[in-house]
């Protein structure tokens, strides 16, 4: 929905334009849509709308975005955690702007995102320890714990990336 005219004095509040943009927006390229959104809420609701509050969206400024990036940080959640957070929450002001909500202002540029570089090294299986691990999981652990790992360790997942998987992810041709 569009509003026409000068969008300056526009006081839409980031509750308001986050509802919104949880209903309108669709990313191009998404596998679902409903996983998305559910994410996006969660994101939202947990770090963006507390940070920002009942702030108007033109009156957010870099300080509140430093203020919400290190808010994240500080309850110690990962690195990751706080890019994302600032990732969804540029992403509704850049898609407000383009809705011509809200006028042309951005808060977040110039502040930095955490660095994601790895700051401790990784320690890898090697050939002899996957086979051990695999035996311990099978001999001691619930039933599906072997098949987990054993996933993880031959299609190079991640714990998320496994938990994440639904059956239509899995192509048995």
């Amino acid at each position: 929905m569009r509003r026409s005219g000068s969008t300056t004095g526009l006081q839409a509040s980031s509750p308001s334009l986050a509802e919104q943009f949880l209903a309108d927006y669709a990313p191009p390229r998404l596998k679902d849509l409903e996983e998305y959104r559910r994410q996006a809420t969660s994101i939202l609701r947990r770090h963006v709308l507390p940070a920002l509050g009942e702030m108007p969206v033109m009156s957010v400024r870099r300080r509140d975005v430093e203020a919400m990036r290190d808010r994240v940080l500080r309850a110690g959640r990962s690195k990751q955690t706080a890019v994302h957070v600032m990732n969804l929450a540029s992403r509704l002001l850049k898609w407000a702007v383009g809705q011509e909500l809200v006028g042309p202002v951005d808060p977040f540029a110039g502040v930095d995102r955490p660095s994601l570089a790895h700051t401790e090294s990784v320690d890898f299986l090697d050939a002899v320890e996957v086979p051990r691990l695999l035996a311990h999981a099978e001999e001691h652990g619930p039933p599906l714990v072997y098949s987990m790992i054993g996933t993880c360790i031959y299609a190079g997942l991640r714990r998320g990336e496994l938990a994440g998987l639904r059956w239509r992810d899995i192509d048995f041709a």
